[in-house]
């Protein structure tokens, strides 16, 4: 067994071994140890096999369920010890603490560590997601649009970029024949279950709402969960959105599903996209807002307003021209081809010259964010102690005082290398928060917090990784939003208190006066409308009765000292009450005189008549009335989850104008943005 804290003095014998630091499996053809975070990893191992024959293969995982498939479960670096790899291939490099381990093994004992990614995962989401970023020697890329990509952000291995195409398609298994008029939508995890994940609950839900649509094209439909998200969550989104006919495929070879039907959804971020490519299989494109590689085709559809529209461009010369070109691009080898380079890149994989310093400042950085100190300071001292990196670093991680000029200095001497100041500022920002002085005096100007690109944020915090996208968001609008937060603590008492006030007093408030009330006055409704969750509530709330509502506005009115100017009143549906022309009289009493009603417009004869009522009976107030429209009939319909709410609100809208010729009153409509009409 060897210790951790031996492995940093490993490094010096090795160079004595290695001369210039070129290593290479061809010479020495020794152990590979693989490191797998899922079951298709083993796959992929399986098939590379018989391109590695005179090597020694060994698979490590940190996953427990893996370890009954054949993989060791190794925790600790000693375990990487025992079983003395001479190369390390890493099938994940998302930097986690347990998968940092790997890395720093290789960098003490001074032998390579590459990746293979076995997905175009940049090309599919635009940049976002990049699981790859860690201080490698080299990567396995599918191909010239990935590598690009990859170059850009820059990795610390840009130079040593190998194009080997994608050889990991499953080999089918009995898939028997096509099923004429069937499609299946293959969903990525929801980003409640994978951090990473860009799929949320309301991009989940428009996509079904699509699949839906196809659904009435008259095709069967099936759905693909990913394996990592357990049953439930699928299951109680389609119930919620009372969807039928729908079968969930749980298991299956990838290649048997894709084979079975004849026309694959998916947002377009999904290696599912490149294997219905090679198989030549229709593709229907249902982005949600992300931009894909499949930008601009004719395949995609901008939401259920098109998507009819799209269906039919998927028997066209045009749809098979694109896709054509989109193959050559991303699968420009033969599967037998791509398992051939994959074989020559890993036995011919070496440690590059002067690489050494910045793999140990990049996985000091790295192992301080994921909270391994101890286990960070060997990195670290892979440096000279008297090279000016080593001592801001120190300077940086170890100093009380002066936090931000320190961090200044430690940036600038990292210049050339955003990634690693991406690292910096993360570090930065969490000693920021964490201490109340520093969140006041030490916030840095916003210039100095950097990100290696704009479409690509590191996804490296971990577990603290949510409570900074709720707090900052988007690089460009988080910059701002420092940059607001900063000039709110220099600024504040100068715009906005007076000079006599001091700091901030409650008393302030004493001059405003509420003029707008909005009054949901029930919870009940006779639609299950997607965004809404008022109908399931209504039982549980329950309403104001109207003695109820008159105390409530004795007390806003201040005992009708301080009249209201303009109430709405507003649901679920107001229109299923019955006492409307009484809760009506007590605004009035209280001195309300202009009225709104927000109405989904479903009930149109008893929406008419009682609106008719109250403009007949109250005829000094203004009043005014909006009926709800969420798009053509096939979306509204979609949303409203009921085929007749479009004509039912039409009809009411029609209605309500005719009303218009004997009284005075306001007509519009509402709408509510929502991913399932955004695009309509």
């Amino acid at each position: 067994m060897i210790s951790l804290a031996a492995y940093a003095d490993c490094w010096l014998a090795c160079l004595d071994r290695a001369g210039d630091l070129h290593f290479s499996m061809t010479s020495l053809k020794r152990t590979i140890l693989f490191y797998i975070t899922c079951p298709k990893h083993l796959k992929n191992i399986s098939m590379l096999r018989p391109y590695l024959p005179e090597v020694r293969i060994e698979i490590a995982t940190d996953v427990p369920e893996l370890e009954k498939s054949g993989a060791a479960l190794v925790q600790s670096p000693e375990q990487i010890a025992e079983i003395a790899p001479d190369l390390i291939v890493m099938f994940m490099a998302y930097p986690l603490a347990r998968r940092l381990m790997y890395l720093r093994y290789a960098l003490f004992r001074n032998i390579p560590c590459i990746g293979i990614e076995e997905v175009h995962q940049l090309a599919l989401n635009n940049g976002r997601i990049n699981h790859y970023f860690t201080p490698l020697d080299a990567l396995a890329v599918p191909s010239e649009t990935e590598k690009a990509l990859f170059k850009r952000v820059p990795v610390p291995y840009a130079d040593n970029i190998a194009v080997t195409g994608w050889g990991f398609f499953e080999k089918p298994e009995n898939p028997g024949t096509e099923m004429p008029g069937s499609a299946v939508l293959f969903l990525s995890p929801l980003s409640e279950i994978d951090m990473v994940s860009i799929e949320t609950s309301s991009v989940r839900e428009e996509l079904l709402l699509a699949a839906v649509q196809v659904q009435k094209n008259g095709y069967s439909l099936s759905i693909k969960p990913h394996p990592m998200e357990p049953p439930h969550y699928l299951e109680s989104q389609i119930t919620s959105l009372h969807l039928e006919g729908i079968t969930i495929l749980r298991d299956g070879n990838i290649t048997n599903i894709l084979l079975q039907h004849e026309l694959v959804l998916n947002r377009g971020n999904s290696q599912i996209c490149i294997e219905a490519l090679y198989l030549n299989k229709k593709i229907l494109i249902i982005p949600v807002g992300q931009k894909t590689i499949f930008e601009g085709m004719c395949n995609v559809a901008s939401g259920t307003g098109n998507l009819d529209q799209v269906l039919e461009k998927l028997e066209s010369e045009q749809y098979q021209r694109e896709m054509e070109t989109l193959r050559n691009d991303l699968i420009p080898y033969t599967p037998e081809e791509s398992m051939r380079n994959l074989a020559h890149f890993i036995l011919e994989a070496r440690l590059g010259p002067d690489t050494h310093a910045r793999k140990a400042i990049h996985l000091y950085l790295l192992s301080t964010i994921c909270n391994q100190h101890k286990e960070a300071k060997p990195c670290l001292d892979q440096l000279p102690e008297e090279d000016p990196l080593h001592r801001s670093l120190s300077s940086m991680m170890h100093g009380r005082f002066d936090l931000k000029a320190r961090y200044k200095q430690t940036f600038s001497a990292l210049k050339g290398d955003p990634l690693a100041q991406s690292y910096l500022g993360k570090i930065y920002i969490d000693r920021v928060l964490s201490s109340a002085p520093h969140r006041i005096f030490q916030l840095c100007d916003p210039s100095w917090l950097r990100f290696p690109h704009d479409d690509f944020v590191p996804f490296f915090w971990g577990e603290s990784f949510r409570s900074y996208e709720r707090f900052y968001g988007e690089p460009a609008w988080y910059k701002s939003t420092a940059r607001k937060i900063s000039n709110k603590i220099v600024n504040f008492r100068a715009r906005r208190l007076p000079p006599e006030m001091g700091w901030v007093d409650a008393s302030f408030l004493d001059g405003l006066e509420p003029r707008f009330l909005v009054a949901p006055l029930t919870y009940r409704c006779p639609l299950q409308c997607v965004m809404c969750s008022c109908p399931s509530q209504a039982q549980e709330i329950g309403e104001l009765t109207p003695r109820e509502l008159d105390r409530c506005l004795d007390t806003i009115t201040q005992g009708n000292t301080k009249p209201l100017g303009k109430i709405n009143l507003t649901g679920g549906e107001p229109f299923v009450r019955n006492d409307l022309l009484e809760i009506v009289a007590s605004c009035v009493k209280y001195g309300i005189t202009e009225f709104g009603i927000s109405s989904n417009g479903f009930l149109t004869e008893k929406t008419v008549s009682t609106f008719r009522m109250l403009v007949e009976t109250f005829p000094r107030a203004s009043w005014s009335i909006h009926v709800s429209l969420d798009g053509p009939p096939p979306v509204h319909n979609l949303i409203r989850r009921n085929d007749r709410s479009f004509d039912s609100a039409a009809k009411t809208l029609k209605e309500l104008q005719g009303l218009m010729k004997h009284h005075t009153f306001g007509l519009g409509i509402n709408i509510t943005i929502s991913p399932a009409n955004v695009q309509s």
